[in-house]
């Protein structure tokens, strides 16, 4: 791949060699802001180099840098952004001819991060080592030092616990653990000279974080709750993160990061800073009810076109009962003004199944595209994505019981006569056989761990989840039947998100009554 600011060191020079592994694709994972920073914090120290590997079905990973295979890096770390990822990891894992099972391996050292492995890190937990809980930044200096002194053999597997956040399955007694959490985002490096490359799906963008967490306390959304509180970067530092960029990165494009980037105090000074730079820019998802109509102009004068919202519902009541609330008129006011200003495409996510929804809100999502089509933007400058809502661990709808295909496949087949008859030919819906697989892998437990190496050695497929779970007579009805009270303990109450249990149980029953 051609890329800029690729990090290559002498391997003859370093203590420490890691292996950075995202288990998907190289056009997502080189727009993952998180093996961007991983990579830049990593690489900071001068006794480390650290090295990346993408996912390619069905081929040994080799590393971006210098072309060596997995196992030649004693340290083998993962992001996981997504759970149905795990099997990809598994796989990655077997190229290097290494044991799966951490309890085998007498060499190498298999740690994990990222949203998953802060959610519920039970299914992975007989192939990881080290699972690192929450944020790296806090914990890094002293992560990197007890590294050194394992591979010197001056320390265990064991010492590792004297690092706060650190979950080691192998030690794991049942005892809680607190999150790590970079309580100012000010205080640590955000990466600058950052990996440029066309394949990114953002392009030759740089990638840069606005905000980390999120205040609005959605239902049924994981990082809303895993990742409180909510924390911002000060404009100024921002404004120096894009002056200097541009210097290192040589970036025409920023993308600003964030799951909460609509809440952040100043965020048309920030845009017109980037204008000013003659740069263009790109946003994720923002909250419908943020958008004025200076700051809309200024997007279109920064060569933003497209505007992604995330409606979730059809319908003000169900919009409502999980904890988005968003009255039709501003929605459908918010949709004018993007119109109005000129902002060509509109992206819209829907979720489907939600608690409490009603086949009247499935139709309220068909006549809310209806006045979309009819008033708004024609169909051919819409996208929709429509997925199956998954109940996710440490959120209110925890309790919520699994998927049902039989109910999806009905949802999704009138949905998709509904869009197909609006001419509306840019879509997508998650197969609800994979979404409904998701849910295993969110709110499973070590025996999934055990299903995993089983499907992997039978190809990994949709046939191999079918052929596994039947000969193992794995009923997801039975094993994820969480009952919604307070007393009764889930697998991963050991992990604190520093969200009262109490709290998330009461907002479960207020979307119920």
């Amino acid at each position: 791949m051609k890329e800029l600011n690729t990090i290559r060191k002498d391997f003859r020079k370093v203590e420490i060699k890691i292996a950075l592994c995202y288990p998907n694709l190289y056009q997502a994972g080189i727009a993952c802001y998180a093996i961007q920073l991983i990579y830049t914090l990593f690489n900071s120290y001068e006794n480390i180099q650290c090295e990346r590997f993408y996912y390619t079905p069905k081929k040994p990973p080799l590393s971006i840098e210098s072309g060596q295979p997995l196992k030649n890096f004693e340290i083998i770390c993962f992001s996981l952004q997504y759970e149905l990822d795990y099997m990809n990891m598994l796989e990655i894992l077997s190229f290097t001819g290494l044991p799966i099972a951490s309890e085998k391996r007498t060499s190498h050292l298999i740690v994990a991060g990222g949203p998953c492995a802060l959610e519920n890190p039970l299914p992975l937990s007989s192939f990881v080592d080290i699972f690192v809980l929450g944020d790296l930044e806090p914990i890094l200096d002293q992560f990197i030092f007890y590294l050194s002194e394992y591979k010197k053999g001056h320390k265990d597997l064991h010492d590792f616990l004297d690092i706060p956040g650190l979950f080691i399955p192998k030690y794991h007694e049942g005892e809680k653990i607190p999150k790590i959490v970079t309580k100012d985002l000010n205080d640590y490096p955000h990466p600058t000279k950052q990996i440029v490359s066309e394949a990114s799906s953002f392009g030759k963008s740089l990638l840069l974080e606005v905000t980390r967490g999120c205040p609005r306390g959605c239902r049924f959304c994981l990082i809303g709750y895993q990742g409180l509180p909510m924390r911002v970067r000060s404009l100024s530092t921002l404004k120096q993160i894009i002056l200097d960029g541009i210097e290192y990165s040589k970036v025409d494009k920023i993308s600003l990061i964030g799951s909460s980037l609509s809440d952040y105090p100043h965020l048309k000074e920030l845009c017109a800073f980037i204008g000013e730079q003659s740069l263009n820019l790109s946003l994720p998802s923002m909250r419908i009810d943020t958008f004025s109509e200076q700051l809309l102009e200024l997007l279109n004068s920064l060569g933003v076109k497209t505007i992604s919202i995330a409606p979730e519902a059809g319908s003000s009541r169900l919009r409502s009962a999980i904890g988005k609330t968003i009255p039709e008129e501003i929605l459908l006011d918010s949709l004018a003004k993007f119109s109005n200003a000129q902002i060509a495409n509109l992206k819209m996510y829907f979720l489907i199944n939600l608690p409490t929804e009603t086949p009247q809100d499935i139709e309220a999502i068909q006549g809310l595209l209806n006045t979309v089509t009819q008033k708004y933007y024609p169909p051919k400058h819409i996208h929709l994505s429509i997925n199956p809502f998954i109940p996710k661990p440490h959120t209110p709808f925890q309790w919520e019981p699994p998927i049902s295909l039989i109910h999806l496949q009905k949802i999704i087949k009138s949905l998709q006569k509904h869009i197909k008859k609006l001419k509306i030919y840019d879509y997508n819906f998650l197969d609800p056989r994979w979404a409904r697989i998701q849910g295993i892998l969110s709110r499973g437990t070590e025996f999934i761990g055990e299903l995993l190496v089983k499907i992997l050695q039978n190809g990994g497929s949709l046939g191999a989840w079918r052929k596994i779970l039947k000969e193992e007579n794995y009923s997801i009805e039975k094993s994820q039947k969480f009952r919604p009270t307070f007393d009764e303990d889930l697998p991963w109450d050991f992990i604190e998100v520093n969200v009262a249990k109490k709290k998330l149980l009461i907002l479960y029953q207020k979307t119920h009554d």
